[in-house]
């Protein structure tokens, strides 16, 4: 017995509880979110394996125990499960993609009796997310295989949508029955591996049928580079977002269309394509795309905010913004010399409370006058009030989801050229336990597209108002503003590669430099060095 769950704790999925007396948790080589292998010490810890040496050597490493499965530790100490070491799925980019997470996330009780994601090896070394899944018949007895199996798949593209491309399944399938399990009622994830490669084998040669291939070579042609492999290696049965087409992806996607001749249907329309042949379908060699139907409007009434009262809620939220930092809030800023004396630029930053903003606006000073925000707009978009006030009054940004987050980047970009700076939060949402996450290639995007340079700032506001939390815990808040990453420096980091690979590393670059802002590196005692003699020389 290593940890539990104290009465009164807050359930969460996969947290396990804090350590009992006297044992001790370690996270072995963290990635990014956190997420390690468990290594634990203490009393409920074995000696070793009776007279095996090289066994106890195995799982032992200097009294103590690896675990073999993936965790990591919340800001309260709590162990949090990911999965067994040996699950986790290696994408085409490095990036660790688990299982057991991933089950939940994909989880529709009402539709999928039960499911299983495991990962299947691709010709270039990586592994492809793959899923089995049952459906719950007993929840619609009458309903036929070809409904269940569209809904189901349905079901998964709409989840994948508003995740990370590395959590999104490539390949699923939908079979009545049971999962093979153990004795003991755990799945048998090698012969559901092994089940899903058969079942991928005899489905391709029947999907190269149904299309013509001539139809849709050409698209072959401009799609492959886009998701990083050879044309040959796409199947036509396979939706964008399958082939690993990511909100940035259908960008480009319109791009290559553009210069290929074609006039692109809305980034919608191509996200909902189930295949290369429908999107071939739908663009007409030679010709233009054929257009959908117009949108529908929006069925709400949308509140306009006339100019002078936009001005002037505009400075009163400003006022109020001040009084809550400046008054109510202890708020710290350091590195302020860093910020531009002229603008535009990007300002990427962290993001751990719905207190991030205005700490970012007030550490700005006055270039903070000139900011606006990205902010996701199923959160502060979704009803006609919410438009009305945080648009006209708070300077936010709508950055949808999914494949339209093309048109807010786009919007973005725009306001970065009239002159206007722009705040991101490139992990995309709050970070639940503190650490800091995964950056997304949009900031790359915007840096790269505008032509701007980019202020790292690291926020400490997770304290104050952790996510979930709806009244303030402590009145610190923390803002660190790190050296300006100039236009001209990520253009030279970006030199040389495709346009996706140079706002990746651009991406990656300004999560180094405000990963370089964490206080805790203060906090930690620098390495003591051997004492050195130097020889000083002395003119006479």
């Amino acid at each position: 017995m290593l940890t539990v769950n104290r009465p009164g704790d807050r359930p969460a999925p996969g947290v396990v509880g804090a350590p009992l007396p006297g044992v001790e948790l370690r996270i072995d080589g963290p990635d990014a979110s956190g997420v390690g292998e468990i290594l634990a010490r203490g009393p409920a810890i074995m000696a070793g394996y009776y007279k095996d040496a090289e066994a106890t050597g195995e799982a032992l490493d200097g009294g103590w125990l690896r675990t073999g499965d993936l965790g990591r530790l919340d800001g309260a100490g709590r162990l949090q499960i990911a999965g067994p070491l040996k699950d986790v799925v290696v994408g085409p980019d490095g990036e660790n993609a688990h299982p057991e997470e991933l089950e939940g996330l994909y989880a529709a009780p009402a539709l999928i009796q039960e499911l299983c994601v495991v990962g299947l090896p691709d010709p270039d070394g990586a592994e492809r997310l793959a899923c089995l899944a049952v459906p719950n018949v007993q929840a619609a007895p009458g309903r036929r295989a070809t409904e269940w199996r569209e809904r189901i798949e349905a079901h998964v593209r709409r989840t994948a949508a508003g995740l990370p491309t590395h959590k999104r399944i490539r390949v699923l399938h939908v079979q009545e029955g049971e999962l093979p399990r153990t004795p003991t009622r755990k799945v048998r994830r090698g012969e559901v591996a092994t089940l899903l490669a058969a079942l991928e084998a005899d489905r391709a040669p029947r999907a190269t049928t149904q299309v013509v291939p001539s139809a849709v070579e050409w698209l072959e042609r401009i799609v492959a580079p886009l998701v990083g492999c050879r044309p040959r290696d796409l199947r036509p049965g396979a939706s964008l977002d399958q082939l690993g087409l990511d909100s940035l992806g259908y960008v480009e996607l319109v791009a290559a269309l553009e210069a290929a001749g074609y006039e692109p249907p809305p980034v919608e329309t191509l996200a909902s394509q189930r295949s290369l042949g429908e999107l071939a379908a739908i663009l007409v060699p030679g010709g233009t795309a054929t257009r959908p139907a117009a949108p529908v409007p929006r069925a709400d009434h949308e509140i306009a905010v006339p100019p002078l009262l936009a001005a002037l809620g505009r400075r009163g939220y400003r006022m109020a913004e001040r009084l809550l930092y400046g008054g109510v809030l202890q708020a710290r800023v350091r590195g302020r010399m860093h910020v531009p004396r002229e603008g535009p630029f990007l300002v990427a930053a962290n993001h751990l409370s719905h207190l991030d903003a205005g700490l970012v606006r007030l550490a700005l000073g006055a270039s903070g006058d000139r900011l606006f925000v990205l902010a996701a707009a199923d959160y502060f978009f979704d009803t006609p009030l919410k438009r009305a006030f945080f648009s006209g009054f708070a300077g936010l940004l709508p950055l949808e989801r999914g494949a339209t987050t093309a048109d807010s980047l786009r919007r973005a970009v725009e306001t970065l050229d009239n002159g206007f700076s722009v705040l991101v939060f490139p992990e995309g949402t709050r970070s639940r336990s503190g650490a800091l996450q995964e950056f997304h290639r949009g900031v790359g995007h915007l840096a790269l597209r505008a032509r701007v340079g980019v202020l790292p700032m690291r926020v400490d506001t997770h304290r104050a108002l952790p996510p979930g939390s709806l009244t303030l815990k402590s009145r610190k808040v923390d803002a660190r503003i790190g050296p300006f990453l100039g236009y001209e420096v990520l253009a030279r980091r970006a030199a040389g590669r495709t346009r996706a690979e140079a706002e990746r590393e651009v991406a990656r670059t300004v999560r180094e430099a405000v990963q370089r802002l964490d206080p805790e590196k203060e906090r930690r005692p620098p390495a003591r060095l051997p004492r050195q003699t130097v020889p000083v020389e002395v003119e006479p």
